[in-house]
């Protein structure tokens, strides 16, 4: 793992693995980075949004 930067395209496989309800060390695993990483990732990029039901959720 030469690679220290994500790139956009980890970045999209990430988003994707979260949508289809994958865990973080799964989407890790396909894009060839510790799930720290990834963990980290997440955390960085979430969103919190509001929906018209006043319910909150935390989007990447």
């Amino acid at each position: 793992m030469s690679n220290k930067h994500l790139t956009y395209d980890d970045r999209l496989t990430i988003q994707a693995g979260l949508q289809q309800g994958l865990k973080i060390a799964q989407i890790a695993k396909n894009i060839g980075k510790d799930r720290s990483t990834v963990g980290r990732e997440i955390k960085a990029h979430r969103r919190l949004v509001s929906t018209s039901k006043g319910n909150n959720l935390f989007l990447y």
